[in-house]
């Protein structure tokens, strides 16, 4: 799975910040950064030229320079990594250094935290027969099968909850017993009978 980290600032409009440089480390166990470790896309950095220095594992040096200064508040840069731990695993995303032109304007930093949780798929499962309502089905069994199984049966609203998940792909069947399933030739007679 990918993680985005957006960094966060607050309003650097007429501060006259033309560079920054931040060091931030992290859990290699749990996080990579990914071959191109950062988006400037809509960024208060979009203008800026950005240099992120990830031989150190578990650290990223991270350099942003502009010919403009930055103007406004909100997504500073987002930092891109893999995730590589699983569940329950945790890695702090601590700023060791943050520093805007040299020191002016001051910084001031809060650090953050990355927890790999399991994951849950959940729904409804619905007749689909063309009608702009589509009744609910009940007792259906809904599983997924992956490097555990997990499954559940849907309640008298259709909906089923499928969790804890552990790490790899899988596949969601729903299967149901007891009624007939597909066109008999019951259903064929009716048809022919109508027409």
């Amino acid at each position: 799975a990918v993680l985005t980290v957006p960094l966060g600032v607050s309003d650097t409009t007429g501060q006259g910040i033309l560079s920054y440089d931040l060091v931030m480390t992290y859990d290699q166990a749990v996080l990579t950064p990914q071959v191109t470790p950062y988006d400037t896309t809509g960024t208060v950095s979009s203008a800026f030229s950005v240099a992120i220095n990830a031989t150190v594992p578990g650290t990223l040096v991270i350099s942003g320079v502009g010919t403009a200064p930055l103007a406004g508040a909100g997504t500073l840069l987002n930092l891109k990594f893999n995730i590589v731990g699983n569940y329950p695993a945790c890695s702090n995303l601590n700023f060791t250094s943050a520093i805007f032109n040299d020191g002016n304007p001051p910084d001031q930093t809060t650090n953050g935290q990355f927890c790999v949780i399991n994951g849950s798929v959940s729904g409804t499962v619905t007749y689909v027969n063309g009608l702009p309502t589509q009744p609910t089905v009940e007792n259906v069994t809904v599983t997924a099968v992956g490097s555990t199984t997990v499954a559940d049966n849907t309640d008298s609203s259709g909906y089923y909850y499928l969790s804890p998940f552990s790490a790899g792909a899988y596949t969601v069947t729903p299967t149901k017993s007891g009624d007939v399933n597909g066109i008999t030739s019951l259903d064929s007679s009716l048809v022919v009978q109508h027409v």
